[in-house]
């Protein structure tokens, strides 16, 4: 729905009609495995096996949800459904057909409640290849990544139904009391072993080129993404400038077309990969270009203008064993850049 980023970017007075959305979220950890190998001289395949474990899953579907912004009051009404799993949630203490406040259901700050609750785990895996042409300047690749699932146990399920509106009628000066009304209905169901279920990862199909210059040192790379998700399927294209100055350190800067993305919204990266470990992390969806959001006490709040969503990830990986072809790559490297440097002392 438009009227969710319009809420989100403006909070004007108005009325917005946010029924028919769903809210979709997964977060868990992985440990993985990958090796490479080379199937001709100028092609290679790398594989990625993903042990996953489910930290929390939220599936959330809003039939009706309206807000309404005037100068005097804020009103809200919702109505849906709304099932969440993991180490957080505690179902033990639904009863069938009984209001419970939904704070009462999750252990924020129980240690001990979420290890003994690290139950939920699943399987992934990528799969990739890269074929080398004109003395590696030109790269072209194709991967499948995060294809997998993770299965949740019911012992941890939450699932309710959700109906009831909201009113905030601002502040009595008087007694400096915040006078707001609410009348809300979560009433959750008491899950069975039978309940246990599987969520799929949001997998991607991505193909690539890139093209090297000045002794592999810069690149300018293009890359097709579509990612399949529960209820969507998108596509998206990304140029970018890839930084090579030395053989450990890498870096780039992207711009992604299509799905409405605005020039000069732009992504970064950096990945540092010695011989013993490979450590990333980059940001995608910035927008430096800020314009004045609402006022919280008191104080102007500046949003992105055109930025829609952000992306950030990093990661740590450790080498146990390099391939050969790689192992004689960077043989090669380290020759060129000695006989480089004998060649400026001469």
């Amino acid at each position: 729905s438009t009227d969710v980023f319009k809420a989100l970017k403006t909070l004007g007075n108005g009325r917005y009609d946010l029924g028919n959305t769903s809210l979709e979220a997964n977060a868990y950890l992985d440990a993985y495995l990958g090796t490479s190998f080379r199937v001709h001289r100028n092609v290679n395949i790398g594989l990625k096996a993903k042990f996953l474990m489910g930290v929390a899953t939220l599936d959330a579907k809003f039939d009706n949800l309206y807000a309404e912004v005037n100068p005097d009051a804020v009103s809200a009404l919702v109505d849906g459904t709304l099932n969440a799993n993991g180490i957080l949630f505690d179902s033990s203490v639904v009863e069938p057909g009984k209001e419970l406040p939904f704070a009462e259901m999750v252990k924020y700050n129980d240690v001990s409640y979420m290890l003994n609750n690290a139950k939920n785990f699943g399987f992934a895996f990528d799969i990739g290849t890269e074929v080398r042409l004109f003395n590696d300047h030109l790269k072209i690749s194709a991967a499948l990544t995060d294809f997998g699932f993770i299965t949740w146990k019911a012992d941890n399920l939450i699932s309710a139904a959700v109906d009831g509106n909201f009113g905030f009628n601002g502040i009595n000066l008087a007694t400096q009391d915040m006078e707001f009304e609410q009348d809300f209905e979560f009433v959750a169901t008491r899950p069975t072993a039978e309940d246990k279920y599987n969520t799929q990862l949001n997998f991607s199909v991505n193909a690539g080129i890139e093209y090297n210059f000045l002794r592999n040192h810069f690149a300018l790379g293009l890359l097709s993404q579509t990612k399949f998700c529960n209820t969507m399927t998108y596509s998206e294209l990304t140029a970018s400038l890839n930084l090579r100055p030395t053989s450990w350190i890498s870096a780039t800067v992207s711009h992604t077309f299509l799905n409405g993305n605005r020039p000069g919204v732009f992504g970064a990266a950096i990945n540092i990969h010695p011989a013993a470990f490979n450590l990333y992390v980059g940001v995608d969806y910035i927008d430096p270009r800020l314009v004045v959001g609402p006022e919280i006490n008191g104080r102007e709040i500046y949003l992105p203008r055109y930025q829609k969503s952000l992306n950030v990830y990093a990661g740590l990986g450790f080498n146990f064993g390099r391939p050969k072809f790689l192992k004689e790559q960077a043989a090669q490297a380290k020759a060129e850049a000695k006989a480089k440097r004998q060649a400026r002392r001469r």
